[in-house]
């Protein structure tokens, strides 16, 4: 199972040593849009503590996901999904999408609880926070996947599985595969199979980005 705490000391350590030189802003075409006529795309993150996809506050921080789509995204927000907070007003800003969490593919699920536990708020995931049947919108996100990764705070990489379901190993008990250690140097373990090996031939691998 994995240990939280470890991955919340690597996120500060990361934050100390490394600062924004690591993580730059996020480039000011994903800033969120405020008129038709500014120019720039919309951004949207999931909000975790309330389920619903929402524009990206300013001066925001946010965890991505990176996985395998496979044939289990049952979900993929588009323009219909758009509800407003301003009925007789819409826009951008007062956009929303709720999402039921349980009906969502199981490495989604597991990502939302992932950022939950890290006491973080906002995740990125291509399948929803980018409208799928708006084709300007899709175009330029698919173009700018270098940059949506690298201003995320940290990424969750789920190479597990060859589908959406096959959730995050060892963020239950009993769910990840451990590698027998065959020996070890200066007290360090050393398994018989290399783990960048796994993820080489890995579906998640052979993904388009990322």
């Amino acid at each position: 199972q994995i240990d939280l705490p470890v991955l919340k000391k690597w996120r500060e350590r990361c934050k100390e040593e490394h600062g924004y030189h690591c993580k730059p802003l996020l480039p000011s075409p994903y800033e969120p849009k405020h008129r038709p006529d500014e120019g720039s795309l919309p951004f949207r993150v999931i909000d975790v503590v309330d389920d619903r996809v929402i524009p990206a506050p300013r001066n925001w921080q946010y965890v991505a996901l990176s996985y395998v789509w496979g044939g289990a995204v049952p979900f993929r927000l588009k323009r219909a999904d758009i509800s407003y907070t301003q009925a007789n007003c819409p826009s951008f800003e007062s956009s929303y999408a709720s999402l039921h969490r349980k009906k969502l593919p199981r490495t989604i699920q597991d990502a939302m609880f992932v950022v939950e536990l890290l006491e973080e708020r906002y995740l990125w995931i291509d399948c929803l926070c980018i409208v799928q049947d708006d084709a300007e919108e899709l175009k330029a996100n698919i173009h700018s996947m270098d940059r949506i990764f690298s201003a995320a705070q940290l990424t969750i990489v789920g190479a597990s599985g060859h589908d959406a379901n096959a959730g995050l190993p060892g963020l239950y008990p009993k769910t990840r595969y451990v590698q027998p250690i065959t020996g070890s140097v200066d007290g360090i373990g050393i398994a018989q199979i290399e783990p960048t090996l796994r993820l080489e031939h890995s579906v998640w691998g052979f993904r388009g980005w990322t």
